[in-house]
């Protein structure tokens, strides 16, 4: 996703239609739909106020799009031919560079990232089948 009204669409979501979770640093939004073309597609945001140096802002998104590549397959496999739109955001900034290693921080984000894609993948499992 990329256009601004893709996620204003999924900010807009209500509960019967969407889901929502939040852990440490990260936070998912989600919007199902019945559509000609089912599939899961994925917007990530980073913005400047929680991760000030834009090596900081690529390497949360490179971390959030390799999770989001792993996870693609189960949600496609749970969403019932659900069009399933997902933003991922970093809600809170980033430790000091010196308060926590680069490697345990990347694992942390790696962790909360798998964490609320399965959420999320228990959720879509948890719908009812749509009816043809």
């Amino acid at each position: 996703m990329k256009a601004p009204g893709q996620f204003e669409a999924v900010a807009a979501a209500g509960r019967d239609d969407g889901f929502r979770a939040a852990r440490r640093w990260l936070a998912i939004s989600t919007r199902w739909r019945v559509a000609d073309s089912a599939g899961v597609r994925f917007g990530l945001t980073v913005g400047k106020r929680n991760a000030r140096r834009a090596v900081d802002r690529s390497t949360v998104k490179r971390i959030l799009r390799e999770a989001c590549r792993h996870a693609r397959a189960d949600l496609e496999a749970v969403s019932a031919g659900r069009a399933v739109d997902v933003v991922l955001r970093l809600k809170s900034p980033l430790p000091q560079r010196d308060a926590l290693p680069l490697a345990q921080l990347k694992r942390a984000l790696r962790a909360e990232a798998d964490a609320l894609l399965a959420a999320l993948a228990n959720r879509l499992a948890q719908l009812p089948p749509l009816s043809a």
